[in-house]
């Protein structure tokens, strides 16, 4: 395996996560949200706000499928699943993680950071858009890892000991 990719909801970890397991490996984190802001030399959630949630799923992928890397934990963000071709292209390059959390613990980590990018397609609360993107991350997940009552640690070793 060449590389993990670390998908999920806003706010599940999957920079944070990242992380630990980056570290745990001796690999790099690439944060493709990240990659955006330094792209575009502002906050994602103004990035989203300007380009509108297609323009931003758009430049979300583009930005995937641009990636040719190894030994990297990729972690882009929650809407990278609206677009077939970039998971496409993310599954070539490693394997593909699914970090679910449950929606109070998604709401407790989302209210902690307000100025997060959020794509939520027109959907009008965070159940929906789980409702909406869940069969999409599991759809494309080889592995899914359920973080309900997991420390940051736990859940970090359990997705290495499952390599």
């Amino acid at each position: 395996m060449s590389n993990l990719i670390l998908i999920g909801m806003p706010g599940v970890g999957k920079t944070t996560v990242g992380k630990r397991v980056a570290c745990e490996l001796g690999w790099r984190l690439l944060d493709v949200d990240a990659v955006i802001e330094g792209r575009t030399d502002k906050p994602l959630s103004q990035v989203v706000a300007e380009l509108g949630t297609e323009k931003f799923c758009d430049l979300e992928a583009l930005t995937v499928q641009s990636l040719w890397c190894d030994q990297l934990v990729i972690a882009p963000g929650g809407s990278v699943v609206y677009r077939e071709a970039a998971m496409v292209h993310l599954k070539r390059l490693g394997s593909v993680i699914y970090l679910e959390a449950n929606l109070e613990e998604l709401a407790r980590r989302i209210a902690a950071k307000p100025d997060r990018g959020i794509v939520w397609f027109g959907q009008p609360n965070l159940k929906t858009l789980w409702q909406e993107r869940h069969p999409l991350y599991q759809k494309y997940a080889d592995l899914v890892i359920h973080q309900d009552g997991m420390s940051l640690t736990d859940c970090s070793q359990a997705i290495c000991a499952a390599l």
